[in-house]
C-alpha cells in the first residue's frame, strides 16, 4: 500500500487520551508517584501533630480533617486550573475535521486553513492504545490518530503493519525540498480539505448516550468509552442535591420539634475525605492512566446512590446488620468505578479493585468503630424525655460533673449498717449506657432483688447512666465507681460484710463496658479498673454480676477465692435483649426476675438462668451466649455461714 489516508475529526476525548499518554511517557511510574504522595503527606500530618503535642498545643481532630481538607482542595484547584488551561477550545485550531495521510515520503495533516508534512526522520516513536495512534514528534507534541475511523477494510493490526512497512520504506528516502521563503504554498483546493464536517453539539443525545452508560454501570457491566466523556462537570452538583435531599429526609425522620446539630459536619467531611483519596489513587493507578477530574466528575455521578442506598439501609435494615450492609455498598462502589475504569481505558483494572477493596473496607470499619454518624436532625426526646434539648445538656455536663462527688456522699452517708449485725449485704449498681433505658431498669430490678433476699435494701448505692433523667441519681463512670466504692467500703466491717455489684451495659470484644450518657464525656470501664477499684477500696468479699456481651472478659482479672463472678456471656460471645424497646435483657429477665428470688443460693440461680437463656436461644435460632461464672471456694462458705437459707 502506497498511502493511507484517514479522515476523522479530533474530539476532547481523543485530546484527554492525548494527555494521558504523555503523562504516563514523561511522569513514568504513576502508582509509585502516587504512594510517594500519599506517605509524605501522612508524614507531614504526624509531623505537625508531633510538634502541637510537644509545644503543648495539640490538634484537635476538626482541624486535622479541616487542614487535610482545605490541602487536598488546594491541590485540586491547581490541577483543575492547569488542565482546563490547557484544554484546546472546541471550535479552535486542534480540533474538528482532520485528515492524515501516511506515505513513504512521511506524514501528510490537513485541516481547515492548514496543510503540514513531517518526514519519518523526524518521528520519534509511534504509541499504540486500543483506540489511538499517537505519532510522537518531540517529548511534548504528538499526531493524534483516532482508531475509530480506519478505511473501510484496514483494522488496527493492519494499520501498524502498514504504518512500519511505510516508515522503513522512508528511511532512505530523500527529504522533499522546502518552500522558499517568499513564495506562498499552493492553495487548498476543496478536493484536498476533509470531507468530515463537524455538526452542531448534539446536547439532548449525548445527554441519554450519558444516562444509558450510567445505567450500565450501575448494573456492574462495561459501557461504551464515548458516551462516558460526553457528561458535563455539571454532575458535580449530584453530590450537593443529594446532600440537600438527605437533610430534607433526615429532617423528616426527626420529627418536626427536631434540633439541628451541626458536628455531623465532621462526619460528612471524613466521607468527603475518603472520596477524594478514593478518586486519587483510582486516577494514578489505572493504566493508562485517567485524569483526576474525569474520574471524580464519573464517581460524584454515584454518590447518589451511595446516599439512596444508605438511607434504605436507615430505613428498613436491621441495625445489628448495619456494617455488613456498610460493607456490601462499598464493594458495589468499588465495582461501579472499576467498571468505569475499564471503559475509559479498555483494559481490566484488578490492581485498582484491589487497593479500593482496602481502602472501602477499612473505611467502613474505621466509620463504625467511631461509632460516626451522618445525621444533622435530632429529636429532643433523644437527649432527654423531660424536655431539654442537646445544647442544654452541653451547657450544664460542666456543673453535672462537678456535682457528683457531693451526690455520691449523699448516697453513701445514707447507708445504714446497724451494729448487732454480724454481717451485712451492701449492694452498687452501676448502668453504664445511658442511651438505652433497658440497662437502668435492668440495674432498679436488681437491688430490689437482692435487698429481698440479702437484706440490703438499707445499703444500696446506685450509680445510673439514663438520658431521661440526670438529677435523682449520681452517673456511673469508672471514676464515680472508684470513689463509691471507697465510700461504700468505710462503712462496712470488710471481714464479715459482702457487697453485690451489679454491672449492665454494652460490652466489647477487648473487655470494657461501655459508658455513655448523653454528650456528656465519660470514659469506658474495663475489668482492669474495675479490679484497681476494688483493690484500693479493701473490700474482701465480693459478689460481681456482670449483665454485657462479652462479660466473660472479666472473670480473669477478678478472680480469687473471696469472689463470686457471673457473666451474662462468655468472653467471646455476645448476650441478647439489649436494645431500648425492652425493660430487660435476656440475662436480666432470666437471672434477677426469675432465678435469683426463686433459688436457694447463687450457684443455683447461675444454672438455673444460664438453662433458661439457652434454651430461649435455641428457639430463636441466637448463636448461644453461653453464660459463665467463677464460685470462690472462700466466699462461697462464707456466705453459708453469714446468710444461712440465702
Amino acid at each position: 500500500m502506497e498511502r493511507i489516508e484517514i479522515k476523522t475529526s479530533l474530539t476532547q476525548a481523543d485530546w484527554l487520551a492525548y494527555q494521558t499518554s504523555w503523562a504516563r511517557r514523561n511522569l513514568g511510574d504513576q502508582n509509585k508517584h502516587g504512594l510517594i504522595a500519599m506517605l509524605l503527606g501522612a508524614l507531614i500530618v504526624v509531623a505537625a501533630a508531633l510538634l502541637a503535642d510537644y509545644f503543648g498545643r495539640p490538634l484537635s481532630m476538626p482541624s486535622l480533617i479541616a487542614g487535610i481538607l482545605l490541602c487536598a482542595a488546594g491541590s485540586y484547584y491547581h490541577a483543575f486550573r492547569a488542565r482546563h488551561a490547557a484544554r484546546p477550545d472546541p471550535d479552535g485550531y486542534l480540533l474538528g475535521p482532520f485528515t492524515i495521510a501516511f506515505s513513504a515520503r512521511g506524514i501528510e495533516t490537513v485541516k481547515t486553513g492548514a496543510r503540514a508534512h513531517y518526514t519519518w526522520s523526524i518521528v520519534r516513536d509511534l504509541d499504540w492504545t486500543e483506540q489511538h495512534l499517537f505519532v510522537w514528534l518531540d517529548p511534548v507534541a504528538a499526531i493524534i490518530v483516532p482508531l475509530r475511523d480506519l478505511p473501510t477494510g484496514l483494522a488496527a493490526a493492519q494499520l501498524r503493519e502498514e504504518i512500519r512497512a511505510l516508515q522503513s520504506a522512508g528511511a532512505g528516502a530523500a527529504e522533499p525540498a522546502l518552500l522558499p521563503l517568499e513564495e506562498s504554498p499552493p492553495a487548498l483546493s476543496q478536493e484536498a480539505l476533509p470531507s468530515v464536517q463537524e455538526s452542531p453539539p448534539d446536547t439532548a443525545g449525548r445527554f441519554k448516550r450519558f444516562m444509558r452508560s450510567y445505567g450500565t454501570l450501575l448494573l456492574g457491566r462495561t459501557p461504551a468509552a464515548d458516551d462516558l466523556m460526553s457528561v458535563s462537570r455539571l454532575v458535580l452538583l449530584a453530590p450537593v442535591l443529594s446532600l440537600a435531599i438527605w437533610l430534607i429526609v433526615d429532617k423528616w425522620r426527626a420529627g418536626a420539634d427536631a434540633e439541628f446539630v451541626p458536628y455531623s459536619v465532621l462526619t460528612w467531611s471524613w466521607y468527603t475525605m475518603i472520596v477524594l483519596a478514593a478518586v486519587g489513587v483510582a486516577s494514578g493507578l489505572a493504566r493508562p492512566t485517567v485524569p483526576y477530574g474525569r474520574v471524580l466528575v464519573l464517581t460524584a455521578a454515584f454518590i447518589p446512590v451511595v446516599l439512596v442506598l444508605e438511607l434504605a439501609r436507615d430505613l428498613w435494615i436491621s441495625s445489628n446488620w448495619a456494617f455488613v450492609t456498610s460493607l456490601a455498598i462499598a464493594i458495589y462502589a468499588v465495582i461501579y468505578v472499576t467498571r468505569m475504569l475499564r471503559s475509559l481505558t479498555g483494559r481490566p483494572q484488578s490492581q485498582v479493585m484491589r487497593v479500593l477493596a482496602v481502602i472501602s473496607c477499612a473505611a467502613v470499619l474505621l466509620t463504625h468503630s467511631f461509632e460516626l454518624d451522618g445525621t444533622f436532625w435530632y429529636a429532643n426526646e433523644e437527649f432527654d424525655e423531660a424536655g431539654s434539648d442537646y445544647w442544654a445538656d452541653m451547657k450544664r455536663s460542666e456543673a453535672l460533673m462537678y456535682a457528683q462527688p457531693e451526690r455520691i456522699d449523699s448516697a453513701v452517708s445514707a447507708l445504714q449498717r446497724p451494729e448487732e449485725l454480724p454481717a451485712a449485704a451492701f449492694f452498687v449498681g452501676f448502668a453504664g449506657q445511658g442511651d438505652q433505658r433497658v440497662f437502668a431498669g435492668e440495674i432498679a430490678l436488681a437491688r430490689k432483688v437482692v435487698a429481698a433476699k440479702f437484706g440490703s435494701a438499707q445499703r444500696s448505692v446506685l450509680l445510673v447512666n439514663d438520658r431521661r433523667d440526670l438529677e435523682t441519681l449520681p452517673l456511673a463512670n469508672p471514676t464515680a465507681l472508684r470513689y463509691a466504692l471507697k465510700g461504700v467500703a468505710a462503712h462496712m466491717r470488710l471481714d464479715s460484710d459482702v457487697l453485690f455489684l451489679s454491672l449492665s451495659s454494652h460490652g466489647s470484644k477487648n473487655g470494657e463496658l461501655s459508658v455513655s450518657n448523653g454528650m456528656i464525656a465519660l470514659n469506658d470501664l474495663s475489668a482492669d479498673d474495675l479490679a484497681t477499684a476494688l483493690r484500693e477500696s479493701g473490700i474482701k468479699w465480693k459478689v460481681i454480676i456482670v449483665s454485657a456481651c462479652y462479660a466473660g472478659k472479666f472473670i480473669d482479672p477478678l478472680r480469687d477465692d473471696d469472689t463470686i463472678i457471673i457473666a451474662a456471656a462468655a468472653a467471646d460471645r455476645t448476650s441478647f435483649g439489649c436494645s431500648d424497646d425492652r425493660d430487660l435483657t435476656y440475662f436480666g429477665e432470666a437471672f434477677y426476675r426469675d432465678a435469683l428470688p426463686a433459688t436457694a443460693d447463687l450457684q443455683a440461680a447461675f444454672q438455673h438462668a444460664s438453662d433458661a437463656i439457652a434454651a430461649r436461644e435455641g428457639v430463636e435460632g441466637k448463636q448461644a451466649s453461653k453464660p459463665t461464672a467463677w464460685f470462690g471456694r472462700g466466699l462461697l462458705e462464707h456466705l453459708r455461714a453469714v446468710f444461712p437459707g440465702s
